[in-house]
Formats: C-alpha cells, structure tokens, sequence
C-alpha cells in the first residue's frame, strides 16, 4: 500500500478493525503485502487472541475514530453466521 496516498490509507481501516478484534500483538508494516494485481494480504502468526489486551499496530491513523458504518455491517453479518 503506498505511503502517503489517502485512499491506499483508506483501504488500511478493514485490517486496523481486524487487527483490534484478533488482539493482534505484532502487526509490523511487512507483514502487509500487496500482490500485483493490488490485494492486500495479511500475515500474520500465534501472536493473536490473547487473553489480555495487546494490541500492536502499524495502523493508528484510525486509533480513536469510530468505526465505519459498513464495517460495522460487515460485523453485524458475520456474526449472524
């Protein structure tokens, strides 16, 4: 994802809300990749789902904002899976 670049930032929301709800302790900028054709993948390892908050994250430009209304969805409809 390129620095600087507003929207590429944008396209960074989904995986701070992901790394907030594994409890991610170790997400480092490489271990954001994007392929060719400019998807976004994720790696990552046993450092999640700790019992005690531990958050660990390249992506606090959206610390304190609330979460946006269709990723609120995204999780309303997950969790009705």
């Amino acid at each position: 994802v390129g620095e600087g670049r507003l929207e590429d930032r944008q396209r960074l929301r989904p995986v701070a809300l992901f790394d907030l709800l594994i409890n991610n302790a170790d997400r480092k900028g490489s271990h954001i990749l994007v392929d060719p054709e400019n998807h976004i993948w994720l790696i990552d390892h046993g450092i999640c789902f700790h019992v005690d908050p531990k958050l660990r994250t390249v992506i606090w430009d959206f610390a304190g904002e609330s979460i946006p209304f269709p990723l609120v969805e995204d999780l309303r409809r997950l969790s009705l899976q």
